[in-house]
């Protein structure tokens, strides 16, 4: 008998050399990858530009009534772990690892729009998030704390909910996701409006990727 890890690894090689025989899918792969590429060399030049602007502090009511706690630790534990479990998960699915790949681009275009229309303050009681991989090789000489609306953390998280199938894998996301919204609220990293509506733009880009991909 074959053992279920065995049977995932065999259908990863073969759905990968299927996929890999589809020019179509060949031409989509290598234009969403030069996509991402050229968000991750804009974003940080824009990121600079928002933290450098003056944006409107809201009266967060939930905020005033929570002492601020530093998390970041748990916050990106947490974070990380989805990530790797949400893409191992789907790894032997090329299509579902390119609508994954495709629906985080479109993610980040919403929030760089977003961004570029609601300029925020952060909250006084802020507690700075430190992320130990990203500030290390892409903000080390700028501390980000304007990226406000929408939170970013939060829509990759509900990204990732959407993208893997299964309900065990979706119960274990989606508390994760809830984990997370909750303790960047208690480190006063967003206002309540900004984890709230995350999800909304995470299903956005998800559709959204759902539509531009054609039906392989």
């Amino acid at each position: 008998m074959i053992s279920k890890p065995l049977r995932k690894r065999e259908m990863l090689v073969v759905n990968w050399r299927i996929a890999f025989r589809d020019l179509r899918f060949i031409r989509y792969l290598i234009v969403i990858s030069i996509l991402l590429m050229a968000l991750v060399v804009i974003i940080p030049i824009f990121f600079r530009y928002i933290q450098a602007r003056q944006g409107m502090q809201l009266n967060d009511l939930l905020l005033q009534w929570i002492p601020p706690l530093n998390l970041s630790i748990f916050i990106f534990a947490v974070i990380y772990s989805v990530a790797v479990f949400s893409i191992y998960y789907i790894s032997h699915l090329p299509i579902r690892i390119l609508r994954l790949m495709l629906s985080y681009a479109l993610l980040l275009i919403l929030r760089i729009t977003t961004l570029t229309f609601i300029s925020l303050e952060p909250h006084p009681m802020l507690v700075p998030l430190k992320d130990p991989l990203v500030d290390r090789f892409f903000y080390s000489e700028i501390n980000v704390t304007k990226d406000l609306f929408f939170s970013g953390h939060v829509s990759t998280l509900f990204l990732f909910f959407l993208i893997v199938h299964g309900r065990k894998a979706k119960r274990f996301i989606l508390i994760a996701t809830i984990l997370v919204a909750a303790s960047l609220l208690l480190q006063h990293v967003h206002y309540t409006i900004d984890v709230i509506a995350a999800p909304i733009f995470a299903f956005l880009a998800y559709r959204l990727a759902g539509i531009f991909l054609p039906k392989f």
